[in-house]
């Protein structure tokens, strides 16, 4: 064996905050990505069989026919993504299925409408008609649209009900 034993690093010092008296730690810096993120999002409704079109989002993630997918549950979304593990496929519709897990944690029905976003990191998710208008309604609460100042430029129509964020 030809091992060799390295010193410890030990990051370079940082500046000492000057301290203001109430003894709490300097906040982290945060940290911004040097491009916006863009998503692919359309809203459609959730068919008899539990599957849902997101032909737009399958294109932008370059996701195949005959693909498999898996889906995973947290409290406001259902995530999709590729995997050989998975059990549902991509159809010859380019439609994904929502599983029956799924449909009854988050009450989805047929014909309920479901917002499909595909952001950049190769992944699905798909939020209920109802929890998309939670967010938006705590959104806008926070942060109300200044009337006359519209960036045209962050939304773009890939057609009628397919939009492209920027």
């Amino acid at each position: 064996m030809n091992e060799q034993t390295v010193p410890l690093f030990v990051p370079p010092h940082a500046a000492t905050p000057v301290s203001d008296g109430t003894n709490q730690p300097p906040l982290p810096q945060l940290i911004i990505p040097p491009t916006p993120t863009t998503a692919v999002i359309s809203i459609a409704r959730i068919d008899h069989s539990g599957r849902v079109a997101a032909i737009d989002q399958i294109t932008a993630l370059d996701w195949r026919i005959g693909d498999t997918t898996i889906a995973s549950l947290n409290a406001s979304a259902i995530t999709i993504r590729r995997s050989t593990e998975g059990n549902a496929k991509i159809d010859c519709r380019r439609q994904i299925l929502i599983p029956a897990g799924a449909q009854t944690q988050f009450r989805i029905h047929t014909g309920d409408k479901l917002l499909a976003a595909a952001p950049d990191n190769d992944v699905l998710i798909a939020f209920p008609a109802t929890t998309l208008g939670t967010i938006l309604a705590a959104h806008l609460i926070n942060h109300p649209p200044a009337i006359g100042n519209c960036n045209q430029e962050a939304i773009r129509v890939c057609s009628p009900r397919h939009y492209r964020i920027a």
